[in-house]
């Protein structure tokens, strides 16, 4: 088996072999209850070998009970898993050789960096030279080889995360499950250990499945992502798909930002609150559709549907402005090269037909 460093090499050359043979993943009709409530409710999600997916959704959506599942921690109540080919239903999570990062990293402050990376070893029938050079070739892939010998409550949080990395990876598991594990880091050091991840990942080609509620995590880390809302998978998809060609009105609002609109049967055209489009609440013959702030435009009174701007949010390199039309808030981005809008300014809001992303209609 080629080592770590080998490995790196590889991942320069697409020819060679990578260290870690991923697993692929399948889970078919899963459902656990809890009383009333369906964490899942009936789940099927198929992962390829060395793939990265994500597990999006709020709180509640049974993101973490999926992916306990998968771990062992959690007993469905019907459904199967299986990993690498293999039945694993009922097999105890000790057994399942799987890798698992939690958002609290759960390491032994008074041992080191080191120690703690060679833990989960301990009971492992390998060598003495092979743990060591497990251990070596982890830290150089986590750039912690010159803190191997640091107590870990000297460490910086995103020290922390990389040590609790380097622990799940040590004895080179096929697939690696990460419960919202940058959730505890500042914002500039979460994006920074995005970028690593990203990186180990496409070094060791272990499969990844990474849960989180975070929109703009998972479309910066994922090759694909699945959506979840009350116990179950809404879409699963690459993260340019999910965010052009969302299935409906929750994807939709979930992954970036979407204005909703409703078309009469005369062509006549309303926003429509975002919050009341996550109940996919669309009657009679009225057109439900949505514009994604970019592609929103505004334009001289009498252009569009007319509003009043009541706010404006500079963020460098873009502008959101805010417009009231008929009670309701559109959102626009817009270039600072724009016109700057002031508050109390009547506008009008216009788009392009094909931009418009209709939705399924829906009987109350």
């Amino acid at each position: 088996m080629p080592t770590m460093s080998q490995t790196r090499d590889a991942a320069r050359d697409p020819g060679a072999v990578s260290t870690v043979e991923g697993a692929g993943i399948e889970i078919t009709s899963a459902v656990k209850q809890y009383g009333g409530m369906r964490a899942l409710d009936g789940v099927d999600l198929s992962v390829r070998p060395g793939e990265f997916v994500a597990l999006l959704g709020p709180s509640g959506s049974g993101k973490t009970t999926l992916l306990m599942a998968l771990a062992g921690f959690v007993d469905l109540d019907a459904g199967e898993v299986t990993i690498g080919g293999t039945p694993q239903t009922r097999v105890p999570p000790y057994k399942r050789n799987l890798g698992m990062v939690f958002q609290r990293y759960a390491l032994f402050p008074h041992l080191t960096v080191e120690k703690n990376i060679a833990y989960p070893l301990r009971n492992r029938r390998w060598s003495r030279d092979a743990k060591k050079q497990a251990i070596a070739e982890v830290l150089e892939l986590t750039d912690m080889s010159h803190l191997a010998g640091r107590k870990v409550h000297q460490l910086s949080g995103g020290q922390q995360q990389r040590v609790a990395l380097a622990r799940a990876l040590v004895y080179k598991p096929p697939v690696l499950l990460m419960d919202e594990p940058l959730g505890a880091l500042d914002r500039k050091l979460r994006e920074q250990v995005q970028l690593e991840i990203r990186k180990i990942h496409r070094v060791l080609g272990t499969t990844i499945i990474f849960v989180t509620h975070d929109q703009g995590e998972a479309m910066s880390m994922a090759d694909r992502i699945a959506v979840m809302n009350h116990g179950q998978i809404l879409q699963t998809d690459t993260p340019e798909e999910l965010y052009n060609r969302p299935v409906d009105e929750f994807v939709a609002a979930f992954v970036g930002k979407m204005n909703f609109f409703l078309r009469d049967p005369a062509g006549q055209d309303r926003p429509v609150d975002a919050d009341a489009a996550l109940d996919s609440a669309n009657t009679g013959e009225n057109q439900r559709f949505g514009i994604r702030p970019e592609r929103t435009a505004i334009a001289a009174p009498g252009n569009g549907l007319d509003g009043q701007v009541t706010e404006v949010i500079f963020e460098g390199s873009m502008r959101h402005v805010l417009v009231d039309v008929g009670g309701i808030t559109v959102r626009v981005q817009e270039s600072p090269e724009e016109p700057r809008r002031s508050l109390g300014d009547t506008v009008s809001i216009r788009w392009r037909k094909e931009s418009e992303i209709s939705f399924a209609q829906q009987e109350n």
